[in-house]
């Protein structure tokens, strides 16, 4: 017997730039620029083991330097799931004939209260699993990543011509950048 599998990735990938808008000050400003370091580094600079969408893990200690829990994150998913007219109805019609499996790189929170939403089983829901309760940070650390995303966010957008060449201001962002997210962000693997 055949068995009929449909994958959809539920268009999760601005959940944690939301994420960061909801509890950072200008958060998806922050946001977005780690997303243009993390672009950067895979499309210009090309490191190798690069892995596309670490500025899902870059900005974790600012969130968790603000207070986030894992229980915010999820209440806040919770109350700001959109799904299109007619889907609800679509995933249960489709979950009749077959299989449905959620892959996304956004974090737990939103891919599980995604599934929950559309009637999917929690065990087939695939995604970046964060716990932010998990860690432990100091005053101390909390200060410190407090200056660092006051600092980031007064650094210039990253950009680069068709030749990959950043612009002064450019270079300037990746190289500050680098030290933090390199080297820091190691602690929250």
């Amino acid at each position: 017997m055949t068995r009929n599998i449909f994958i959809s990735n539920c268009g999760g990938n601005d959940s944690v730039r939301e994420i960061a808008a909801a509890f950072l000050p200008e958060g998806g400003k922050l946001f977005e620029l780690l997303s243009q370091f993390d672009g950067y580094l895979g499309d210009i600079e090309k490191i190798k083991n690069h892995v596309y969408g670490s500025s899902l893990k870059y900005i974790l200690p600012f969130l968790k330097a603000a207070g986030v829990t894992d229980k915010g994150i999820r209440e806040f998913c919770n109350q700001h799931i959109s799904v299109a007219d007619g889907a609800k109805e679509m995933f249960a019609s489709m979950r009749e004939e077959m299989e449905i499996y959620i892959v996304n790189t956004s974090y737990m929170h939103y891919v599980e209260e995604m599934a929950t939403c559309l009637g999917i089983e929690p065990d087939h829901a695939y995604s970046t699993q964060v716990l932010l309760d998990d860690y432990q940070m100091g005053e101390r650390e909390q200060k410190m990543f407090t200056g660092l995303m006051n600092a980031f966010l007064q650094l210039p957008p990253i950009s680069w011509n068709k030749a990959g060449v950043l612009s002064p201001e450019g270079q300037f962002a990746t190289d500050s950048l680098k030290a933090f997210c390199l080297n820091v962000y190691r602690r929250f693997r």
